[in-house]
């Protein structure tokens, strides 16, 4: 029997070295407890105080960028760059906040799945051996991703600075940082979803009407976990997005200015770099999209089930058998059910869904996109008439 964790394959493994540095360890003695958490825990001292470095050096205005010809170009660099370092470090302080709910509470979704075991059936487990390599599959496709988007720009430095084993080794870190952050967007996403698909497991018509009545009791306590999973992940969630909106407005920036700025004499690398950027651009949004579906995903899943509790609830004259209880505690978890909201969302503030995305998220990527394009417009006429003052 595989457990959510245990689904996910990579993409959780890779959180030991990340959020969950104690997992398993409860169990070990001192001594190997203690070494094998401080072991765990060096990538991510290593990335940290990376990120911690540059985001002073930035600050101080002591990191360079390459050519200075275009001030919005350098800031939009900038810009691009102090999100990956600061999400990074707010991504691992949060769970470094949050890990010992986060570790609660993977042995309370594990637990669960256990008491429940027969209600679930082997159709659950047949699913998730499936389902763990597309999740390992996915974890190679993340790192890939981000390997593409740093190695260009590792390629892309000017012949004068010297490609030396620190500066590739920082840019190996840069590759660490940003992947930490789609790892953690696709392992609380894929979280919701597997234990999401749990519910499509339950088939009323075979159940036996004693077994319907515990199933009342198991989705009150699947709520509860699914409450639980919400105050622990959803922040986490909302950090990612934030940083791969920011990141999908900067490449797409790039992809414009770039095309337009360079001669055509360079159309090769031209159409490399607008290859790049269009795919880096489709990267952030397709992560955002798979973020803002966990909650459209639960709902689908919530909705149906309930659907199927419905059509098979059966009005009685008498409340003397079994049947007739099972059908008044069916009307009242279904009333109760009615005044709870059935979505994953951020505090009060807003839900994940996809209405998140395309109606506010893909909004401001374009406002920040107009913006940056207007600040370099700018620049340009700027520029123009300095020129032709001079030859005036």
């Amino acid at each position: 029997m595989l457990s959510i964790f245990e689904t996910l394959g990579w993409l959780s493994r890779i959180q030991v070295f990340m959020t969950i540095f104690d997992y398993e360890l409860s169990e070990k003695i001192s001594r190997t407890k203690y070494i094998l958490g401080f072991i765990r825990r060096i990538p991510i001292i290593v990335m940290c105080g990376y990120a911690a470095l540059d985001v002073i050096t930035i600050f101080y205005g002591e990191l360079s960028f390459g050519s200075n010809d275009s001030r919005t170009s350098e800031a939009v660099s900038v810009i691009d760059l102090v999100v990956i370092k600061v999400s990074s470090l707010c991504i691992t302080f949060y769970f470094i906040f949050k890990q010992k709910r986060h570790l609660k509470l993977i042995k309370e979704e594990m637990n669960f799945e256990r008491k429940w075991a027969d209600l679930l059936g082997s159709e659950v487990w047949r699913r998730r051996s499936i389902d763990r390599w597309k999740y390992n599959l996915r974890a190679i496709l993340i790192f890939l991703y981000n390997f593409s988007y740093n190695y260009v720009l590792y390629l892309s430095l000017e012949e004068e600075q010297t490609k030396n084993l620190a500066s590739t080794f920082w840019y190996i870190v840069l590759i660490c940082q940003s992947a930490n952050v789609d790892y953690v967007a696709f392992y609380i996403s894929g979280y919701f979803n597997v234990f999401s698909m749990s519910l499509d497991a339950i088939n009323l018509d075979k159940l036996p009407l004693y077994r319907k009545l515990n199933l009342l009791i198991f989705l009150t306590e699947y709520l509860e976990i699914v409450r639980k999973l919400n105050a622990v992940f959803v922040y986490g969630l909302l950090i990612v997005l934030v940083t791969r909106l920011v990141e999908a407005s900067t490449t797409f920036y790039f992809l414009f200015v770039f095309t337009y700025d360079l001669p055509i004499d360079y159309i090769a690398y031209i159409a490399f770099f607008a290859l790049c950027c269009g795919l880096w651009t489709i990267g952030n949004i397709f992560v955002m999209l798979q973020i803002t579906m966990v909650g459209d995903y639960f709902k689908e899943k919530m909705n149906s089930t309930i659907s199927k509790i419905t059509a098979s609830h059966e009005e009685g004259k008498s409340r003397k058998t079994t049947k007739d209880i099972v059908n008044l505690n069916t009307k009242i978890f279904l009333l109760k059910i009615l005044h709870e909201s059935e979505e994953i969302r951020i505090g009060q503030i807003f839900h994940i869904n996809r209405y998140l995305l395309f109606k506010k998220t893909l909004t401001l990527l374009c406002s920040n996109l107009v913006i940056f394009v207007q600040f370099r417009q700018f620049e340009l006429g700027s520029s123009l008439d300095f020129i032709e003052n001079m030859e005036g």
